[in-house]
């Protein structure tokens, strides 16, 4: 159904076919508005890392700027040996108050990118190793 058409004062389906119920318009197009507001929130998921800087400075939490927390940069800056040597990331969302960790996720994205390029960069060699099987690498 395209939106375009609603017209107001008109009943439309909302849900699964078979459960749907009718809606007015109005409450549909609200319905729409959330439903791709909450997609939106969930494709900008700000992630921080946790780097270890060997046995004389231990590890600690990266300090980054805003702008450079999203999934793409965070791939990229791994990539890049922009970590020493990079051990759990979590992403977090607190719009909607979560937080959970994603360094499997990041771990295989990584592992697919380089082989992907052809070169694994030696800063997240360990952390790939650490959170793939090769058998999640195509």
């Amino acid at each position: 159904m395209d939106v375009k058409t609603l017209k107001f004062g008109e009943m439309y389906p909302l849900g699964n076919p078979g459960t749907a119920r009718l809606v007015p318009a109005l409450a549909l197009i609200k319905s729409v508005r959330v439903y791709f507001g909450r997609l939106l929130l969930r494709r900008f998921q700000p992630s921080l890392v946790l780097d270890d800087f060997g046995s004389r400075l231990g590890r600690s939490w990266r300090e980054t700027d805003e702008a450079n927390t999203d999934r793409a940069t965070l791939i990229r800056h791994l990539l890049e040996s922009q970590y020493s040597s990079p051990v759990r990331i979590v992403a977090f969302n607190t719009a909607e108050g979560w937080s959970r960790d994603v360094t499997d996720e990041i771990a295989a994205e990584l592992a697919q990118a380089c082989v992907n390029r052809g070169e694994m960069p030696p800063s997240i060699a360990d952390f790939i190793a650490d959170h793939t099987r090769s058998s999640r690498v195509r």
